[in-house]
């Protein structure tokens, strides 16, 4: 029944938003604060230059520590930042900033890899939470902007478009209990055409508004079995009785049918 259907899909919606844990979407900063307070009278090593150019060790008065190449007294090429949280980084440095592929050592237990830009996530990469979950894909600003997945440890899976480490585009959710829903999401919520397919085999194609079934749609049972009408805020409002039917109507329904079919709401929702 649409109804029933509405409550899975609800239920599934909640247990699978990933706001509910924030540090999926914002992991620690590894470049607090930036490795630029070299000074030669915290390092020691062989600069042919006198200025802090070549191979060197910096010990810091705020407990931080690099090991490295080092150019005019700042980290610059390949080295170790280690920060006084045990937080710490190796990987291509350039002026005293992460600059190139690097990997980070969080101390709260997360862990990214992949390319940094002036200091900041810029470029394919991964975040391994401590908590289990993951993701990866394109980074800008220091957050998941593009294309990209994240598992859950929960078993939900995203895989879509990302704006500012939130799911924003054309995407799938996969949740632990078998429901599958693709489509438009705005703010990590489906937002206009979607499809939603349940455990059972039921599935919902129609509009949704704020992550809820709002407008025309469409239910399909696992039967075959189809109920369509207009759903406002999430429950099924039954149409006014059809007219006795017609050779002209039934031709007509025939129609409606082909038009409102799965395969033809899937082309219309992914454009293929």
């Amino acid at each position: 029944m649409p109804i029933i259907a509405t409550v899975l899909f609800l239920a599934g919606i909640g247990h699978g938003n990933p706001n509910a844990n924030n540090r999926v979407w914002a992991a620690p900063d590894p470049n607090r604060p930036q490795p630029s307070e070299s000074r030669s009278s915290y390092c020691e090593g062989r600069f042919p230059d006198g200025f802090l150019t070549g191979e060197g060790t910096c010990e810091f008065p705020s407990g931080n520590r690099y090991k490295g190449a080092l150019r005019q007294g700042k980290p610059h090429g390949q080295g170790r930042f280690v920060w006084a949280d045990g937080t710490y980084c190796e990987g291509d440095f350039q002026n005293g900033r992460l600059h190139g592929q690097a990997v980070c050592f969080m101390a709260n237990g997360d862990r990214y890899e992949g390319e940094f830009r002036h200091g900041k996530r810029h470029g394919q990469g991964e975040i391994q939470f401590a908590n289990g979950g993951r993701c990866q894909g394109e980074f800008a600003n220091d957050r998941l902007n593009g294309e990209g997945v994240c598992q859950f440890t929960n078993g939900t899976r995203f895989e879509g478009h990302f704006v500012n480490g939130v799911p924003q585009g054309f995407g799938e959710y996969r949740f632990a209990n078998g429901t599958i829903c693709e489509g438009y999401f705005d703010d990590n919520l489906l937002d206009g055409r979607g499809v939603c397919t349940f455990p059972g085999g039921d599935r919902f194609i129609g509009n949704f508004v704020q992550g809820v079934p709002q407008g025309e749609g469409v239910y399909i049972a696992a039967n075959g079995d189809r109920t369509r009408g207009i759903w406002r805020n999430g429950e099924f409002k039954p149409q006014n009785p059809p007219k006795e039917d017609s050779e002209e109507d039934a031709d007509s329904e025939d129609d409606d049918n082909q038009e409102e079919s799965p395969t033809a709401a899937m082309v219309e929702l992914t454009g293929k």
